[in-house]
């Protein structure tokens, strides 16, 4: 009895000998470090942002870009595109294979120039300008359209450009 006894105490301490968690070069518990972050803003006031984060031992980096856009990156470099004016905090977590973090923020001030893209004046009596405008025709039915039980013409009277009342 006491050898089976001395059998399971011996097996039981190799057990809980073997699974303890050893540092081993495969299992690298070591942090990132030295997390630089640098931010190139356009000068072409299209609202582009190079940025480029560099760390000691990190294999990814989550940008949180400060207006609600998240993204990941295994090289730390990404170009991002703001549409809004603005200045935004950014924060980068730089991540090591194990998990481990180290985060550093910075701001970027960008301006965007909006354009014009397109625009209809309506300055010419009569039909709307068939080279920018169409008709949807049909009958509305099985819900074609936004579901409306309508009927939808190409009939000029329906559609006029005149001065206002």
């Amino acid at each position: 009895m006491v050898m089976h006894l001395s059998i399971y105490l011996l097996s039981f301490i190799t057990l809980i000998a073997s699974c303890s968690k050893k540092d081993t070069p495969g299992n690298n518990n070591t942090p990132p470090s030295n997390l630089t972050i640098s931010a190139v803003v356009s000068t072409n006031n299209s609202g582009n942002v190079s940025f480029t984060a560099t760390a000691t031992n990190a294999v990814t980096f989550d940008y949180d870009f400060g207006n609600g856009v998240f993204q990941t990156v295994a090289s730390g470099v990404v170009t991002y595109r703001y549409t809004a004016s603005g200045t935004y905090t950014v924060n980068v977590v730089a991540k090591s294979a194990s998990g481990l973090t180290i985060s550093k923020t910075t701001q970027v001030t960008v301006v965007v120039t909006l354009s014009l893209i397109w625009s209809d004046e309506f300055d010419v009596p009569g039909s709307p300008d068939p080279s920018k405008w169409g008709y949807d025709i049909g009958t509305g039915s099985g819900g074609w359209g936004n579901n409306e039980l309508q009927y939808y013409t190409s009939r000029p009277e329906n559609s006029v450009v005149q001065e206002a009342f």
